[in-house]
């Protein structure tokens, strides 16, 4: 994903949208989720009734005020569900045909019989279009998505929200929420698939069970998928040795368990730009989802008046129906939560070990031993010029987890506590109130508001259109929720991008739109999972032993309306390792897994083998490891050992202020594990900037002879632009030392990338460090 830049604060957009448009009893109708989406509301307010439960006792929350919240935030999501029936209602009046006119009427003439025609092309089309909504219900149509840092989850929201709008029985379901023994034709007749890859080809970790059990090994002959009909859209970066392996995966073992493609599958790169290849595919999705749903072909171009009626949305269930149900606990179940919530981790979970050592997020390893830290910057905990990396070392003895150099460690991190308790103020809700809320798999049943705040869903990430989506019709003020409304829609991308993409957090939208009020269960189900963060080892087992070691930044910036941003796990892990540095007791339990790499990784022969490792900032954390366990290595090897070439370009800001591990590095080039040291500065007073691209190029003729000796190409850091631009220097330096046309070059490239000779390991600052 591209990185993320600081923008202004959230501001409204100036563009005018109408309020109220005249669609049969004059509904107001939104158009939203950047898809085009209907929820008709009343034009006059709608009072919510009062719960018939007291205050304090067990109630459904949705449509009624619950004791989780300090005002009535459920009376706004009454208004807007019934606002929905209303126009559900009217529209559903308008679908009749109206009356013919009375024999001795007077003919129409002039601007009446043009009115006329009007409406009765109107009727027909309504007439039209509710037939179709009954039949685009006959099948229901499941959006699975394989998602780590929600992109996927993002589409497969919006590709929902618009098959709703567009009469079918739609669903995005997280892939941790399908059994593969339950999908079948008669639960899951159609499918749509969003995937992706992380790491270098790895399943998400919300996939990685179906993932699992769709490449296990079966007879041909056995088809438990027959009579599905999918499609698939996956999501990769080609930077990636293994692009695209995942949705590859899942598309050709879905075929081979006797699933039927309904719709051509497509694959988004986002070297090239994800939105134009999907904004295409998109578009005809909808006839073919049509016919394989109805077994009707979609209305030709020829039959407009059809076409028109398609075209219009089909009546949108009311909203709050959509929700998961939230129960409000009291009395013993309401002591019990908060009693189990203030153990946690259980004692059965810290103490749980997995025989092989392969711990997930679902089921960590929890580190209780204090973790240490330190600074690999200038200026310490105050950092230098807005930058500040940590090396953190956690503690795994006793886990039996295995790890190789180029694996990376999985944290699950809190939110910070002043943020939560900010958002729950805002949103009015007592922090101790506790609830059951079933089927949303990140969301432990019971749990309190602060913990599934602070724990279980991410309150910082930057906005995306299915949460503004879901937030519109909580709006109080017409005016609020119409422009929140455009925001979310087709119509209002642009405005979208200028005001609202790039911000990070449900508190900053909520702080620009007061009167949105949305209920508990609306953020539970539009909110992204707090998901993992993934760091890069810098240890190595045969030096370090059972301590994995991280360098991370700590992310923390002032936006330009002046508030203070901070990254969720970068600064979680700082105050934690703050406090164990403090007290010689454990600040608290830490979830880790291991994830292991396929392909980032030294070769088997570390003495013998050649290597260019490129690697600016946090990108040179995983050589850290590289080098550790050549070193061990050249220890033991024989005196007439063949030594291949070893060599590291580094790049950072300044060698006084962020250079990473600055006296192992020399140390290692010093002693002959490193065959070559280069670094570039690119923030040197009186030196122009200079970054490892450049120094590949200065040196390219030491690089093509390592090249020409078989060297494998290592390529580790933030994406945003070195990884193309030091694959093109690669390239200059075998058309210009190696004697190829720019052809040849790229073919004799991309040969490295298909033997793992050339392996990228590319992230963006919010990805990776945060």
């Amino acid at each position: 994903l591209r990185s993320r830049s600081v923008v202004p604060a959230l501001t409204h957009p100036t563009t005018d949208v109408t309020q109220e448009r005249a669609m049969g009893l004059g509904g107001v109708s939104l158009v939203v989720g950047g898809l085009v989406g209907g929820f008709l509301l009343r034009r006059k307010k709608i009072k919510a009734k009062k719960p018939s439960t007291p205050s304090g006792s067990a109630n459904t929350e949705g449509v009624a005020t619950s004791p989780g919240s300090a005002s009535s935030v459920g009376s706004v999501g009454a208004g807007a569900g019934a606002g929905a029936n209303h126009g559900a209602q009217a529209s559903s009046s308008q679908s009749s045909a109206p009356a013919p006119a009375p024999a001795s009427a007077p003919a129409a003439t002039g601007g009446s019989a043009l009115l006329a025609q009007m409406k009765a092309r109107r009727a027909a089309q309504s007439s039209s279009a509710k037939k179709s909504s009954s039949n685009l219900k006959a099948k229901p149509v499941f959006v699975l998505y394989a998602s780590q840092t929600g992109t996927c989850r993002e589409i497969a929201k919006n590709l929902a929200a618009e098959a709703s709008t567009k009469g079918f029985q739609a669903k995005a379901l997280d892939m941790r929420e399908v059994n593969f023994d339950n999908l079948s034709v008669a639960t899951h007749p159609v499918l749509v698939l969003v995937t992706s890859s992380t790491g270098d080809g790895d399943p998400p970790d919300n996939a990685a069970k179906l993932y699992t059990k769709v490449r296990k090994k079966r007879p041909a002959s056995e088809k438990p998928f027959a009579g599905i009909k999918y499609t698939s859209l996956g999501l990769g970066d080609s930077n990636y040795t293994r692009f695209m392996h995942v949705p590859r995966q899942f598309n050709k073992k879905f075929a081979d368990l006797g699933a039927e493609s309904f719709y051509k599958s497509v694959e988004a790169d986002e070297v090239d730009g994800i939105e134009p290849i999907i904004e295409a595919w998109t578009e005809d999705l909808w006839g073919a989802l049509t016919f394989v749903v109805t077994g009707e072909k979609p209305a030709g171009a020829g039959d407009a008046a059809a076409a028109a009626a398609a075209a219009l949305p089909a009546v949108a269930a009311p909203w709050p129906a959509q929700l998961p149900c939230v129960k409000w606990l009291s009395g013993t179940e309401h002591d019990t939560c908060l009693s189990t919530e203030a153990k946690a981790p259980a004692r059965d979970a810290i103490q749980y070990r997995d025989p092989k050592g392969m711990y997930s997020p679902d089921e960590p390893f929890f580190v209780t031993a204090p973790i240490t830290c330190r600074y690999l910057t200038a200026g310490g905990v105050k950092g230098v010029n807005g930058r500040k990396v940590m090396h953190v070392e956690l503690d795994v003895a006793g886990s039996g987890i295995r790890y190789n150099p180029g694996d990376a460690v999985g944290v699950s991190p809190e939110n910070d506590p002043s943020l939560v308790d900010s958002v729950l103020s805002r949103l009015g809700l007592n922090a101790d109130a506790t609830f059951m809320c079933e089927g949303i798999p990140h969301v432990p049943c019971p749990c309190s508001v602060r913990h599934v705040f602070s724990h279980c869903v991410d309150i910082s990430g930057a906005l995306k259109k299915s949460l503004v989506r879901s937030l519109a019709p909580f709006c109080k003020k017409a005016e609020e929720r119409s422009r929140m409304a455009h925001l979310a829609s087709k119509d209002g991308a642009k405005d979208f991008e200028k005001h609202v993409a790039n911000h990070d957090g449900l508190l900053q939208i909520l702080t620009a739109f007061p009167s949105c009020a949305p209920p508990l269960a609306c953020l539970l189900d539009a909110l992204p999972p707090l998901a993992p963060r993934l760091y890069s080892l810098t240890s190595a087992m045969c030096d370090d032993g059972e301590r994995l070691s991280a360098a991370l930044s700590v992310v923390e910036y002032a936006a330009k309306d002046g508030t203070s941003r901070r990254g969720v796990a970068s600064t979680w892990l700082e105050r934690v390792a703050s406090a164990s540095s403090s007290s010689s007791s454990p600040s608290g339990a830490i979830g880790v897994h291991l994830r292991k790499s396929a392909g980032f990784r030294p070769p088997v022969d570390v003495v013998g083998s050649s290597v260019i490792m490129v690697g600016p900032g946090t990108g040179v954390a995983p050589y850290r490891g590289f080098l550790k366990e050549r070193k061990f290595a050249l220890t033991s090897a024989s005196a007439d050992a063949t030594r291949g070439d070893w060599m590291l370009f580094f790049g950072c800001r300044h060698p006084e202020e962020d250079y990473l591990y600055r006296e192992e590095f020399e140390k290692h080039a010093a002693d002959g594990t490193l065959t070559k040291l280069v670094t570039a500065f690119s923030r040197v007073d009186g030196q122009p900037k200079s970054y490892v691209q450049h120094r590949l190029k200065e040196l390219g003729k030491d690089v093509n002879a390592a090249l020409a000796r078989g060297a494998s190409i290592f390529v580790c850091g933030d994406g945003a632009g070195m990884a193309k631009d030091v694959r093109a220097a690669f390239a200059d330096i075998m058309v210009t030392h190696g004697e190829m046309t720019g052809g040849e070059a790229e073919m004799a490239l991309q040969k490295m990338v298909s033997d793992g000779r050339y392996v990228t390991e590319v992230w963006c600052d919010e990805a990776h460090d945060d």
